[in-house]
């Protein structure tokens, strides 16, 4: 709808914001603050915000399990197998687990839109991207659930070189980087090569490809225990017949003949300890939370340090502290820095809709039906088959604005069988507002009254194109509200 109105304008141009007139400083730094730690505005989410104050809310969602999300629970009540083992798994669901990904799928969209715990959700996608692992993986359909429970939000805030080690041992991970097959004599490099490339040191970043053989060697033997074999299905398994045990050298460090499984655990302890490690995961909380040009290491604090090198500094200071840089990141001081009104962040495509149902408190009827509609999008969670996850930039992303508009026309419309919103959820959204605040009102609602002004004004122009608004012109303001670049931005 957006596409036919709003004038001519590159994705650039087009995500330029600024402040509405009349606020706050202290206002759109929140504001700014609940763009980029939650999936978007909700208004109890900004009520809760402007209540306790930025401090103190941040500090509070850095503490999840001290934060209630009973209305999720209840959602989440249907998939009871959430908690249970791969081997219960695969005891209860036969002919392949095909339910368990189509229902992770659905219990990620309704975590990400309906849980209190928004921070907390928004890196625990940060961390399914980083250590990918698709459901197209073997035995995925048994592991991944166990894998996103016990591994990514088990250590999504806690110590890095913690949740590194727990990655290393996932029969989830090493089902989907061939593991199994990495064997003494005739090693298997894709874990190695994507261990350095992309979970720790970076791409090109100082090691070689001997450095890659040396590192698949430390890890032959590693797998888990597959169906057919002695042991509890889907546990870690090493196995030191299969295990290279000659002397090794890696990045550097001699290790003697004999480590045994331990060989894995020294590369662990090189590679966590490692500054190009600290930099890899002080790039990728930077880029999610304050965008690329943080990540790049342009943005300076007062100090006169780059933000990028203030993260770095905390990881080495706290031995890999996620929660602390975190904080850091969405402090008011480095949010300052970075003024998120300017450097506004494309919103991807399944951020996007969650924005939408979040705004417009939308009743998901059929979780596994929103895949569907997802799909159309280009991005359902757990399906991008490559290790590096999903992108994160406007290029990736700035061709898929036509299904967005799409997608939230069919959901205001009434015309997604998956959902719930209609005219009238709108209306007592704007609080009994009358069409000469429409405008205002779809600014409100969509982002906590931080549109662009200019969008702002289109939403307007279209409603006083009627000379007798009512509700089809109500929801025609916030599907054009929706498809602005302010709402298509973060």
């Amino acid at each position: 709808m957006w596409a036919t109105r709003r004038k001519k304008g590159n994705m650039n141009t087009a995500i330029k914001s600024s402040r509405l007139p009349g606020s706050t400083g202290s206002s759109v730094l929140r504001r700014g603050l609940l763009g980029r730690a939650t999936f978007g505005h909700r208004r109890v989410a900004r009520e809760e915000l402007d209540t306790l104050g930025y401090d103190a809310w941040l500090d509070r969602q850095l503490e999840p399990d001290s934060v209630a999300d009973g209305d999720l629970d209840v959602r989440l009540a249907p998939y009871p197998w959430l908690g249970r083992t791969p081997s219960e798994l695969r005891a209860q669901f036969t002919g392949g687990g095909w339910a368990l990904s189509e229902g992770s799928k659905a219990v990620r969209l309704l975590r990400a839109t309906y849980s209190e715990r928004q921070l907390f959700e928004r890196v625990v996608d940060l961390w399914n991207d980083h250590f990918n692992v698709p459901f197209t993986a073997q035995d995925a359909n048994y592991l991944r659930p166990y894998h996103e429970r016990h591994v990514i939000r088990a250590h999504a805030l806690g110590k890095f070189p913690d949740f590194l080690w727990a990655v290393m041992r996932s029969p989830a991970m090493g089902a989907y980087l061939d593991q199994d097959s990495n064997l003494a004599g005739d090693p298997n490099e894709n874990f190695a090569r994507e261990l350095l490339e992309l979970h720790t040191l970076g791409e090109g970043n100082g090691y070689t490809e001997n450095d890659v053989r040396e590192v698949a060697r430390c890890f032959t033997g590693w797998g888990y225990v597959r169906h057919w074999q002695s042991g509890e299905f889907g546990t870690f398994r090493f196995d030191p017949a299969l295990h290279d045990d000659g002397p090794k050298n890696v990045l550097g460090h001699a290790l003697p003949a004999g480590g045994g499984e331990a060989d894995g655990a020294i590369v662990h302890r090189i590679l966590s300890r490692d500054p190009r490690t600290a930099r890899m995961v002080a790039f990728k909380i930077a880029r999610t939370f304050l965008g690329q040009e943080a990540a790049d290491g342009q943005v300076m604090l007062p100090t006169g340090e780059s933000i990028l090198d203030r993260l770095v500094r905390i990881y080495l200071g706290t031995g890999g502290d996620i929660r602390a840089m975190v904080r850091e990141a969405l402090s008011q001081g480095t949010l300052t820095a970075v003024a998120p009104w300017r450097r506004r962040k494309l919103k991807a495509p399944f951020h996007f809709a969650v924005s939408l149902l979040r705004a417009t408190e939308a009743r998901v009827t059929s979780p596994t039906t929103a895949i569907y509609a997802l799909e159309g999008l280009g991005q359902v969670p757990f399906e991008w088959p490559d290790p590096d996850g999903y992108p994160d930039d406007v290029d990736s992303w700035a061709g898929t604005l036509a299904p967005r508009w799409k997608f939230a026309s069919n959901l205001l419309n009434g015309w997604a069988s998956w959902a719930d919103v209609d005219a009238a959820d709108l209306s007592a959204l704007c609080a009994g507002a009358g069409p000469p605040h429409w405008g205002r009102c779809v600014s409100a609602v969509l982002t906590a009254g931080e549109m662009e002004p200019g969008d702002v004004a289109q939403v307007q122009s279209f409603v006083n194109q009627s000379s007798a608004p009512g509700a089809a012109d109500l929801i025609g303001a916030f599907e054009l509200g929706a498809s602005s670049p302010s709402f298509q931005t973060y």
